[in-house]
């Protein structure tokens, strides 16, 4: 309730959980903000809640926030060394709670910002020297091979819908995504270097979980230019 007034809906979303198991078994569902939580309550203390997030969310992942009616610093110190982020006593001042909150949730906000435009920032990095070569495979093709090139410009145009997809903005993106770019890079390069390169796909037709976008790719690309490529042969 105090919650709810500091932070009106629909601004702002509240799961609530009268212990520290039904809380655990929230977190396996969705994604959250922050877990604000008393030290003292049934069946687990907040403590222990709190460490067992740890095992599962760094503290930049998921902020957790303890409330407590003991002041103490060995009590304050006990919270941060299973993992707390922030620790606010009772009674409780409204105003000092949601500043602690926005303080916590804005970091949180701030630390993926970051870790999304160094995300971008690497595959940026990656893909000019790829580009480049492939302009001039496909420039090459017009003259020796017109259907080559034809297969070529459309795989490379899937390249780049892929590539700058608005979906990459996210913080996760369905597998099926990262693989389906990760096909039409490996049909460019294998244009490009024929027998040098040779892909064998054994994918499980169900997977439907989420990865960081743009994180395959790179390491493939690395493994083609460190690896592969090295060897006279090919791989």
């Amino acid at each position: 309730k105090i919650l709810q007034s500091l932070f009106p809906a629909p601004e702002y979303a509240f799961s609530k959980a009268s212990n520290g198991v039904e809380a655990l078994a929230l977190l396996e569902r969705g994604s959250w903000d922050i877990v604000v939580a008393d030290v003292m309550l049934p069946h687990m203390s907040g403590y222990e809640l709190t460490r067992q997030i740890r095992e599962r969310f760094t503290s930049f992942e998921l902020p957790v926030l303890l409330l407590t009616a003991r002041g103490q610093a060995e009590d304050i110190v006990a919270g941060f060394r299973v993992g707390a982020n922030d620790y606010v006593t009772k009674p409780i001042e409204g105003y000092v709670l949601k500043a602690r909150i926005n303080t916590l949730v804005h970091l949180k906000s701030s630390i993926n910002d970051r870790i999304r435009f160094e995300a971008a920032f690497l595959q940026a990095q990656i893909q000019p020297h790829f580009l480049f070569n492939t302009i001039n495979s496909i420039v090459s093709l017009a003259e020796s091979d017109i259907g080559k090139m034809t297969e070529l410009l459309i795989a490379f145009g899937d390249y780049l819908r892929y590539s700058f997809s608005c979906e990459n903005a996210q913080p996760l993106v369905p597998i099926r995504h990262e693989l389906e770019l990760l096909e039409a890079y490996l049909f460019v390069q294998k244009q490009r270097f024929g027998d040098r390169i040779n892909v064998l796909w054994d994918v499980d037709e169900s997977l439907s979980f989420e990865i960081p976008p743009l994180s395959i790719q790179p390491l493939v690309e690395n493994a083609i230019k460190h690896g592969i490529l090295k060897r006279v042969k090919g791989g």
